[in-house]
């Protein structure tokens, strides 16, 4: 299907959104380095295997340093162990590293959450959950910081900025985006210069700015009276993405919010233009 109405079942074209993030402090190692960035699979019936495979290899063509999972990966546990068995076969250098999203948290309960964990690590993943992972490299450190999804779990920002130096540069992973949004208004972490988001589905029913949440849907995505449901915003030093992910929820259909996936190149900001 194509032009406003996008089906996982019937298939159809994944927008691949390409863009440079120009960020005011950006160590030189990692000038030109790509990040992919994915988020709200839910594998199932309404994303069925060969679509997972299509997005596995569209992403493997984009040859990102490194990759990072927004969250909510399937539908039921056996298709989450296979979509990440799935990503752990994406070629990148610098690691892959996710989330959970609120899906994730409902179907790995209690002792599942450690299940979760292990299929994840042996595909080659790094669950973090209020967890951070620095990347050390070429004089340079890249940090990823993790929260835990809101709805079943606690997330938590205490001391997971810590520390960090102008040699470091930070990029924040939440499923839900009104967390980035209160991380990056508090202006308490200036090292954070990019914050990656799902959950929303770009509203997957939008006509202009009209979706469910402008409605109500969900009240708890405002924020200090700010709404994200799509797109990219920059507050203060921090650039926020909110993606439009790939499956759906409820009814396999979007309309107005087609499913994408993300190459995002860093630039120093003084080279933009």
């Amino acid at each position: 299907m194509g032009g406003w109405f996008y089906s996982g079942l019937l298939g159809g074209k994944i927008a691949v959104e390409v863009r440079e993030v120009h960020v005011s402090r950006l160590p030189r190692g990692l000038e030109g380095k790509k990040i992919a960035f994915l988020s709200d699979v839910h594998a199932g019936w309404m994303f069925p295997a060969k679509r997972v495979a299509q997005v596995v290899r569209e992403i493997s063509a984009l040859e990102p340093d490194l990759l990072l999972i927004g969250g909510d990966l399937a539908e039921t546990r056996q298709n989450e162990l296979k979509v990440i068995q799935a990503l752990g076969t994406i070629p990148a250098p610098l690691g892959r590293y996710a989330v959970l999203g609120n899906n994730d948290s409902q179907r790995f309960m209690g002792a599942g959450r450690r299940q979760l964990r292990q299929a994840m690590e042996r595909s080659g993943i790094s669950l973090l959950v209020n967890e951070r992972a620095e990347i050390a490299m070429e004089g340079a450190k890249l940090t990823v910081v993790g929260l835990d999804e809101m709805k079943y779990g606690r997330p938590r920002t205490e001391g997971l900025f810590a520390g960090m130096g102008e040699e470091n540069f930070c990029v924040l992973l939440s499923h839900y985006p009104q967390m980035a949004v209160a991380v990056a208004q508090s202006g308490a972490n200036p090292e954070l210069q990019l914050a990656l988001c799902g959950h929303t589905h770009g509203g997957q029913f939008r006509l202009g700015k009209l979706t469910p949440y402008a409605v109500g849907y969900e009240r708890k995505m405002r924020t200090g009276g700010l709404s994200l449901v799509h797109g990219w915003r920059r507050i203060g030093q921090t650039w926020i993405l909110v993606s439009n992910g790939l499956g759906t929820s409820s009814l396999p259909l979007r309309i107005g919010a087609q499913p994408q996936i993300h190459k995002i190149i860093l630039r120093t900001e003084k080279n933009h233009g």
